[in-house]
């Protein structure tokens, strides 16, 4: 048994889990339909604002927690968001806020070794390859400029298409 349980247990399935039963639960208790329409108030019904706000809101968020969390609870409140607006069924503006979450959780994963568990594996891999310790700071110096560049240019495809119109 303990052979067994030690292939599942796994810090990975353990968060994605997590993320998982925090998502259901704010759905079950409404918690997400109120964030949703809290986001709303403040942010506006622009699909072009909707975008950048989820895209920065997920950028900023996933530079300091696992970015498939991120996605997971941000999601199911954008989605509230949009079944409060009329878009229930994914469409054109739905489907590039849900991108925009997804988009910018990859790209402020980049940003820190605490965005996901490629760049602990990473930062464990140079620590070994060098024997020296690899600083969270060097991280962050090394992969600003690039997380800069890759979220300008991902947020300018995002919100400079046709993103309001009806294909």
């Amino acid at each position: 048994m303990q052979s067994v349980i030690s292939c599942y247990s796994a810090e990975l399935v353990f968060l994605l889990a997590g993320s998982d039963i925090i998502s259901m639960a704010w759905e079950a208790t409404g918690v997400d339909q109120r964030i949703a329409a809290r986001s709303l108030a403040l942010v506006g019904t622009s699909v072009k604002q909707q975008i950048l706000v989820w895209f920065i809101i997920a950028t900023l968020l996933s530079s300091v927690l696992p970015n498939t969390v991120v996605a997971a609870v941000m999601c199911s409140i954008a989605i509230s968001m949009l079944k409060a607006v009329g878009e229930g069924d994914i469409k054109n503006s739905a489907s590039l806020i849900l991108l925009a979450i997804v988009y910018g959780a990859n790209n402020g994963g980049m940003l820190t070794p605490l965005g996901g568990a490629m760049n602990l594996v990473t930062v464990s891999y140079i620590e070994g390859f060098t024997g020296t310790e690899f600083l969270y700071s060097d991280w962050v110096v090394r992969m600003l400029p690039f997380t800069l560049l890759a979220t300008a240019v991902t947020a300018l495809f995002l919100v400079g298409g046709d993103c309001g119109k009806k294909h």
